[in-house]
């Protein structure tokens, strides 16, 4: 067949092909909120740098260190999940990009997008200022490795708190008894 006929067919398939994929880009939209708003309404506020990321069908499930928190994170990593799919207003982490994250669920499913406020650190001057300085988390035991044979107890062998040790008679003991044996001394001169 020839003629306009099959030649104005294949334009308009054509052209709704790229209307619904325009439509399909264009599915994010989300009023915008401020740093203050964002923060209330989320479970979880942090910046985070990247340090590892997989796909789960739809899903981008990134690794998070922590640098700063506000709200919700106690963890040093954490993992958030976010849409793969810009469309479905996904953000796009990268590994070892900065991040801060407003997220919603707890620490164990956090999920966020780009109209929680989201946004790349370098771009989030705004809410740092409204936020603030925010809490570093720390883990105690940290990346040590843990030493099976020493006592958790013991002080250690030499400097450091040793040398406070009270049961063992050190400095603080001497001390505490020529306080003690002073006032006792003062006291007699008076009677």
């Amino acid at each position: 067949m020839r003629g306009p006929l099959p030649f104005l067919a294949t334009l308009t398939l054509l052209s709704l092909g790229h209307l619904g994929a325009a439509t399909r880009a264009a599915a994010c939209s989300c009023a915008q909120r401020s740093p203050e708003e964002a923060a209330r309404q989320a479970a979880a506020v942090f910046e985070g740098r990247v340090v590892a990321i997989d796909r789960v069908a739809d899903t981008l499930v990134a690794r998070l260190r922590v640098t700063r928190a506000w709200k919700g994170v106690r963890a040093e990593e954490v993992t958030v999940r976010t849409p793969t799919e810009p469309s479905l207003c996904g953000v796009a982490l990268r590994p070892e990009s900065y991040w801060l994250i407003y997220a919603e669920g707890d620490e164990g499913t956090l999920r966020t997008d780009l109209c929680q406020r989201t946004r790349p650190a370098d771009d989030a001057a705004e809410d740092f200022a409204w936020l603030g300085a925010g809490v570093t988390p720390v883990d105690p035991l940290g990346d040590a490795p843990v030493d099976e044979e020493h006592e958790p107890n013991a002080p250690p062998a030499r400097g450091g708190c040793a040398s406070c040790n009270t049961t063992g008679g050190g400095p603080l003991a001497s001390g505490a008894w020529l306080l003690l044996w002073g006032l006792r001394h003062r006291r007699r001169r008076r009677v």
